[in-house]
């Protein structure tokens, strides 16, 4: 399949109004976020099915749809998988930050652990982890989008270079 020149412009710029989204309205509509997020990784899991040369754009319309609702359907029934995510995430973010800040070189672990730790600590205070994670979550989708587009391709070169390289790419982002 192949994506258009822009494709990567057309991604960022998608991904700085998801962030504005979750920054300043994460919690009152944590459940809509919850069920995007999983109605998109629905239906990019929905893709990967396997698909004959003669099937037509409906069927795989309807294909990516179905997947699509079952996510967010899944997302929602599920809200405390959700909750522990998005802490998941804020630790992610926040063992990536201590990493760059000291210099350790490629400790992976640390992450993995903040994840952890910070995805248990929100389903203990959940609102709070709620509204700090979706703040900060949907602060550094802005700050991702807008080095993008000051930065150029030098802040995003292995996406570029998976696009150029024909592999399925997929951007998880809550």
């Amino acid at each position: 399949m192949e994506l258009p020149d822009n494709f990567v412009d057309i991604v960022f710029t998608l991904i700085i109004p998801v962030g504005i989204f979750l920054a300043f309205l994460g919690y009152r509509m944590f459940k809509l976020a919850l069920a995007t997020a999983g109605f998109l990784v629905g239906a990019m899991l929905a893709s990967f099915f396997p698909c004959s040369s003669e099937q037509t754009t409906m069927a795989t319309i309807f294909l990516l749809i179905s997947g699509g609702l079952i996510g967010a359907s899944l997302a929602v029934v599920l809200h405390f998988v959700g909750v522990f995510l998005s802490g998941a995430l804020l630790g992610s973010i926040l063992g990536n930050l201590y990493l760059i800040a000291s210099a350790e070189g490629n400790q992976t672990y640390i992450v993995f652990v903040a994840a952890i730790i910070l995805g248990i600590l929100a389903l203990i205070f959940e609102k709070f982890m709620i509204i700090i994670s979706t703040s900060f979550g949907g602060a550094w989708l802005i700050l991702v989008g807008a080095l993008h587009f000051t930065m150029g391709s030098q802040s995003d070169p292995g996406f570029r270079n998976a696009l150029n390289s024909g592999e399925k790419v997929a951007i998880i982002t809550f």
